[in-house]
């Protein structure tokens, strides 16, 4: 079960992944291009190509929580504005997110 708080950081994955891919796929994503600790308890966000599909991933003291979420429509194309990117690397895949 995803635990969602104000406790987690919270990381976008900038590239593009392969919504075929499970927990297992996504957790290599984290550890091999986004270079972070995908056993931390943070939740890497995943959004498809298309804009219409967002994946969350999550180590849950047991096991990966993986949420996926499908829209008719693009939804996710472009950020809503009520999230901030507050760090950016022009050197990475990921940035972190806040709730604003």
């Amino acid at each position: 079960m995803l635990h969602l708080n104000s406790t987690c950081r919270y990381f976008y994955y900038n590239g593009t992944a392969d919504f075929r891919k499970g927990a297992y796929g996504l957790s290599g994503l984290v550890r091999s291009e986004m270079q972070q600790d995908v056993l931390s308890g943070d939740v890497f966000i995943f959004i498809g190509r298309r804009g219409n599909k967002i994946k969350l991933l999550q180590w849950d003291s047991d096991g990966f929580a993986l949420y996926e979420k499908d829209w008719s429509r693009a939804l996710l194309k472009d950020l809503p504005p009520a999230i901030t990117i507050i760090f950016a690397s022009p050197h990475s895949n990921y940035n972190l997110f806040c709730r604003v």
